[in-house]
């Protein structure tokens, strides 16, 4: 997901892009003021994908990547894991308001920042595109993606099962009749008091044979020191509904983090019309006052709903503060789209200080909010500033875009690790759908949120670069899309 712009970065497209290399020419005769007459190399264009090109007329030429750009990226989709860790194991649904509560608290409203920061990546990247071919079809690549991680999804869930060990099984049943004469009813210890196992002594052969049957057709796997075990069903491909599974395909809901990409569909079609408005508007005045409109529209309404009538009358448990307009409340991805292009456009310049004071005191606000919330309910206010559509979620992003957006400094092999990682990181997200039902649900239950998001981390890179360098090897002159 992170790549989603990323993934256009080598396309050599004609688009121009003042960010690139600039011939200035000036017009010392007008007295008014002077006549910039800017000459943009075609071959450069990649600087606003999260890389520049050094030499612009050499085909060989080296790229340098923003480093900053691929750290959010990175922190993004690893944000991403640990909100969905969080929700899979339900750490904050007990446990309330012990010291690890509070720290699980913190961790998930600086995660919560992965939505807001990825589109604002998204506004700060393609901030020159048009309305063209050559930008349209830059989506191919990710519906490519997202077709197949869907496909193995279907296949994997349909095959791969979990169920409850059975003890005694099939085969000490039968040495248990064998080594009993004239025995019709045999008890198993595993069921319920009343259930029994009607068992013929005549036909033993006959069990012994569905039993090799049930082997070749399944494949039983141990998982470790639990009570589960892990059923392949060979012949699982065979009963998928493909009516049903290829709906949920087209309208996103057979990958349970699909929502994402369907939101960035949308937005990838209007985005050059978006920087036809934006340019339209010309000046800075003009641009922060359709960056506060949209954030009055689609996040302020969030803090309201956020303080629920239990809060301020605790015998009435329904509803909550409905004070604002808030039909547009959805559009909350055209305000991040626009902040990063803002910021894009302008390059804020804050020191270190005030740019880890600006996060520290971001990540407070919602933390404190939601602590003294669920302090005076005893319980999880789990509706307090939650979700990515809240002004609170927006600044917590803001203020981690500002602190690492920047930076140009690279360390060798920790930047190569960090770029490898963002440039698959669409694919790891689709990916983490399949991998946190398997780790969560049988895999590791018992293993702590963060080495099962790591687990996660690694499994979901090494099928994503698989696909990524396949996708690339067959498809790349083909398609002509890089």
């Amino acid at each position: 997901m992170a790549n989603l712009e990323n993934k256009k970065e080598e396309l050599g497209t004609n688009d121009t892009s003042i960010d690139n290399k600039e011939e200035i020419k000036v017009n010392s005769t007008n007295d008014s003021s002077k006549k910039e007459e800017i000459k943009v190399d075609s071959a450069n264009e990649s600087s606003e994908k999260g890389e520049t090109k050094v030499g612009s007329n050499n085909n060989n030429n080296k790229k340098e990547r923003f480093i900053g750009l691929d750290i959010l990226r990175m922190l993004a989709i690893i944000f991403v894991f640990i909100t969905h860790g969080i929700t899979y194991k339900g750490l904050l649904d007990t446990n309330v308001l012990t010291d690890e509560w509070k720290i699980v608290l913190v961790v998930r409203f600086v995660a919560l920042s992965c939505v807001p920061i990825f589109i604002m990546l998204t506004g700060y990247l393609n901030n020159k595109k048009e309305p063209n071919w050559k930008y349209y079809r830059t989506i191919i690549p990710l519906l490519m993606s997202y077709f197949l991680i869907c496909f193995i999804e279907v296949f994997g869930m349909n095959m791969v099962s979990v169920q409850e060990k059975v003890a005694p099984n099939n085969l000490e049943i039968v040495e248990q009749i064998e080594n009993t004469e004239n025995v019709e009813l045999v008890e198993n210890d595993n069921l319920d008091n009343n259930d029994l196992i009607d068992v013929n002594t005549n036909n033993l052969d006959n069990q012994e044979i569905d039993k090799e049957e049930i082997n070749e057709d399944k494949i039983i796997i141990d998982i470790g020191n639990t009570n589960k075990e892990l059923v392949i069903d060979k012949n699982g491909a065979k009963n998928i509904d493909w009516p049903v599974k290829l709906t949920k395909i087209f309208n996103f809901t057979e990958n349970s983090y699909a929502w994402y990409f369907e939101m960035y569909i949308g937005l990838f079609l209007i985005i050059p019309f978006l920087n036809i408005m934006w340019d339209g508007i010309g000046n800075k005045k003009g641009r922060i006052i359709l960056i506060i409109s949209l954030c009055f529209l689609s996040l302020i309404p969030k803090i309201f709903e956020s303080f629920r009538f239990e809060c301020l009358k605790a015998e009435d448990l329904t509803g909550w503060l409905d004070v604002l307009p808030d039909y547009w409340k959805i559009t909350h991805p055209l305000a991040y789209f626009f902040i990063g292009k803002y910021i894009k456009e302008y390059k804020p310049k804050l020191n270190i200080i005030l740019r880890l004071l600006l996060v520290i005191i971001a990540v407070s606000m919602p933390v404190l909010a939601c602590f003294y919330t669920s302090k005076s309910i005893n319980a999880y206010a789990w509706y307090m500033l939650n979700g990515f559509g809240t002004i609170t979620n927006a600044f917590v992003a803001l203020s981690i875009f500002l602190l690492f957006y920047d930076i140009k400094k690279k360390i060798p092999i920790l930047s190569f690790i960090i770029t490898q990682i963002a440039v698959c990181s669409f694919e790891m997200y689709l990916f983490s759908s399949i991998f946190d039902k398997i780790y969560y649900g049988f895999v590791f239950p018992e293993k702590s949120l963060f080495f099962i998001a790591g687990m996660t981390l690694i499994s979901t890179y090494i099928c994503a670069r698989i696909w990524i360098t396949i996708r690339d090897l067959f498809f790349k002159k083909l398609l002509k899309i890089y």
